[in-house]
């Protein structure tokens, strides 16, 4: 019950004691049989005072039955309080999780962006590379099967160089002119290797080594046969008969991120010259028209340095503290 009701009862009963007290005062006074002679100053008052208490009691009894305005609930931060964690009810709260979605390889180990060529870094350990003589598929310039340890972290290009890319290298006059291009997302061909290695000069870098290329395309791992596992796929790959190569990036890239690391063209790279040899330039990784066995990561065969082809194209690393430029020499 409400203060008004209590307060309105309070009245009620007040006036009607005060109307029994203003009877039996003039009973007393007046006597039984003078009941209905005229008032007394006494009873009066008592009979005016009973209804005075009477009207208010009403006014009361009224005001706790009319409904009342919803209080204004106050936050508790308005009075200055910090908020407080609702109730704990027994029922775990439902919340929403925003989970950003996982970045794709080439982008978690996207280091650096050097005039328009992304690298991806490449970090130092061991791995088996080439093939066993006595394997039925091993090309004669992929034997031996060797462990290569790689002491020196490096970043190889996310991309087989584009037209794009060597364009600008020829707009700053580092470049020999291409004769012509389809697509300035496909691979640049027809470069030579020493024409090759005057773009990775001016973009800060070298072509890469054989075993670094090798390893970059195994993401590390020995026993695979191609970037993408131990198992010929064509969907993999940009290769198996094409009639020409594809804008980069059409195929799905291996575990470090590289794209068109068999297929799509043919890529330099080269062994460092030894006490008693010369250096030896390769093309590795297969093209677009080459077959399941030349599209392995341990295939490549020698070429020469003035030699061009429009299966053959190139990608640049820069290693870690190297200071020399050109084919390590």
């Amino acid at each position: 019950m409400s203060r008004e009701f209590w307060i309105g009862a309070g009245l009620s009963f007040a006036a009607a004691v005060m109307g029994v007290l203003a009877y039996e005062y003039r009973k007393f006074t007046m006597g039984a049989a003078a009941a209905s002679a005229p008032a007394t100053s006494g009873w009066q008052i008592l009979r005016a005072v009973g209804g005075i208490c009477a009207l208010f009691g009403i006014i009361f009894l009224v005001a706790s039955i009319s409904p009342s305005p919803e209080p204004h609930p106050v936050r508790p931060e308005e009075n200055g309080n910090p908020p407080h964690p609702p109730p704990n009810t027994g029922t775990p709260a439902t919340a929403t999780i925003i989970v950003p979605a996982p970045r794709p390889v080439s982008e978690q180990r996207l280091v650096s962006t050097i005039k328009g060529c992304s690298l991806v870094y490449v970090p130092e350990g061991h791995c088996q590379l080439g093939c066993d003589r006595n394997s039925s598929r091993c090309a004669k310039d992929e034997a031996p099967s060797r462990t290569v340890e790689i002491r020196v972290p490096f970043k190889i290009m996310l991309t087989e160089v584009t037209n794009a890319q060597y364009q600008r290298c020829v707009a700053e006059s580092n470049c020999e002119p291409l004769d012509s291009y389809i697509a300035a997302d496909q691979p640049v061909v027809d470069v030579t290797a020493i024409e090759a290695n005057k773009f990775c000069e001016w973009l800060g870098g070298r072509l890469p080594k054989q075993s670094e290329w090798e390893y970059a395309a195994r993401s590390g791992d020995g026993n695979v046969q191609y970037p993408w596992g131990a198992v010929f796929d064509q969907d993999s790959v940009v290769g198996g008969g094409l009639s020409a190569p594809l804008a980069v990036k059409s195929r799905p890239p291996n575990k470090l991120g590289l794209f068109d690391m068999s297929g799509n063209v043919a890529e330099y790279a080269f062994e460092p010259a030894s006490e008693s040899g010369r250096m030896t330039m390769y093309v590795c990784g297969g093209s677009f028209r080459s077959s399941a066995e030349q599209l392995r990561v341990s295939y490549r065969v020698r070429t020469d340095l003035d030699t061009s082809g429009d299966a053959v194209g190139f990608r640049c690393v820069i290693a870690s503290g190297e200071l020399e430029k050109g084919y390590g020499r």
